[in-house]
């Protein structure tokens, strides 16, 4: 039984590949249009999610079931997207591990971030990734991560994204310094909009409007105010993340993801991040 709580299952949620019940399909919503929208419910429950599972929970008889080991699958989805995503995958661990336990996540519509970050990111309290897959909008991140930050100030917040959605809100730097806020950006760049140019070869397109004008990054953060650091290496990059989030402020990680070694293969990736 696949069991829906509060899920509209849009085109991003049916990804990879598209995802198929293969027993009774049980959805809970509080639209009632959503309860039917994009996979069919044997059983459709309109009210709260909250409320109905709690109702659900008192109907429940005898001891509740233990916890599954998810070792098993947890290890074979890892290796799986080292296979298919080696750099970026590699990347996105190396990220998460340079966060501290209780990091609030930004990420945007990036690579760096849905093929991998949100994947990999164990986070052991909730609300710390804030991300919007169903509209897959560009340059949410860093205005997400201000509101973050803004919202609450005991808890560090790092924004992850590539420089295509970087320069969809490069001027929040300034509403970052102006409200004097700590905040990390880590900017992984691969110069230019790199699923959309693949998509295009993938269709026998010659590649345009994907491969975009860069700024030095560091520069740019320094003319607006900003503390930057370029990292190279996956070493350098857990430790500018990490000096970053210690000395507070406005700060950006710029990660020129195609002089960036692979730590287990020592490839060089130049594409598989937006």
């Amino acid at each position: 039984m696949l069991l829906v709580v509060g899920s509209k299952l849009g085109e991003a949620e049916l990804w990879a590949p598209r995802l198929e019940a293969r027993g009774r399909v049980v959805r809970i919503d509080v639209a009632a249009p959503q309860l039917q929208k994009n996979l069919a419910a044997e059983v459709g429950i309109l009210g709260d999610a909250a409320a109905v599972l709690d109702a659900l929970l008192e109907r429940l008889e005898g001891p509740p079931a233990p916890a599954p080991d998810l070792a098993a699958p947890s290890a074979a989805i890892a290796a799986e997207l080292h296979e298919t995503l080696p750099g970026t995958v590699a990347l996105a661990e190396t990220i998460a591990g340079a966060l501290p336990e209780d990091a609030i996540v930004a990420g945007d519509s990036s690579q760096i971030v849905y093929l991998a970050l949100a994947n990999v990111l164990r986070q052991p309290l909730p609300h710390s990734l804030l991300y919007t897959p169903t509209y897959a909008t560009l340059g949410y991140g860093l205005p997400a991560a201000i509101g973050a930050r803004v919202a609450q100030r005991a808890r560090p917040v790092v924004a992850v994204l590539g420089d295509g959605a970087l320069q969809f809100c490069v001027n929040e730097l300034a509403t970052a310094l102006e409200q004097r806020l700590d905040l990390t950006i880590v900017c992984v760049d691969n110069g230019g909009y790199a699923e959309i140019r693949q998509n295009e070869l993938d269709r026998g397109i010659e590649p345009v409007g994907v491969d975009l004008v860069q700024p030095d990054w560091v520069r740019l953060a320094e003319a607006y105010g900003a503390v930057a650091r370029r990292a190279a290496s996956h070493e350098e990059v857990a430790a500018a993340i990490r000096a970053a989030i210690a000395e507070g402020g406005v700060q950006l990680v710029h990660v020129p993801q195609g002089a960036l070694a692979d730590p287990a293969t020592t490839s060089i990736d130049t594409e598989e991040t937006a």
